[in-house]
């Protein structure tokens, strides 16, 4: 028998990070592949973090037919800074999410379209959303951020 090569999620995650390092640029500060006990007072941040795997199997030999990895996508913004200069206000914090949100959901869209994209993103090009975002505030090192969290999945082939 057999035995299929599953995807590792890391790799998937890192390819991803990657493309929307590239993607955003100078709209963030900093980017990480993985999650952060900290922010270090930067802002804006993206956390590309895994979440779940779902793994299907099917037979007496255990036939792994599918997998679908979890992963999420968080947007980190300080709420404000009236010392910064210039002045850094809940007005543009709000903007600043928003812009982010919008550009990694037009880039998810556009790398989800498995009728285009290049051999690079050919290995995760069924990348989705899976539900509604989540808007929350977070406290870091005294610094009040706003939050958003994208969930999205990448349904990646089986290697037999």
């Amino acid at each position: 028998m057999t035995v299929p090569a599953v995807v590792n999620r890391k790799t998937i995650r890192k390819a991803i990070a990657t493309a929307l390092r590239t993607e955003l640029g100078s709209k963030i500060q900093v980017l990480y592949d993985f999650q952060k006990k900290t922010l270090d007072k930067q802002s804006p941040v993206i956390v590309v973090d895994s979440a779940a795997a779902d793994r299907v199997t099917q037979g007496i030999n255990m036939l792994l037919t599918n997998s679908t990895l979890y992963f999420s996508i968080h947007i980190f913004v300080r709420y404000q800074d009236l010392d910064a200069s210039p002045e850094w206000t809940e007005e543009k914090s709000e903007d600043c999410i928003d812009d982010l949100e919008a550009a990694i959901s037009s880039w998810i869209l556009r790398v989800g379209d498995n009728t285009s994209g290049d051999d690079a993103t050919r290995a995760w090009l069924q990348l989705y959303t899976v539900g509604a975002s989540d808007m929350t505030r977070a406290l870091f090192d005294g610094i009040d951020y706003r939050h958003e969290e994208i969930p999205v999945a990448v349904d990646v082939g089986n290697a037999v």
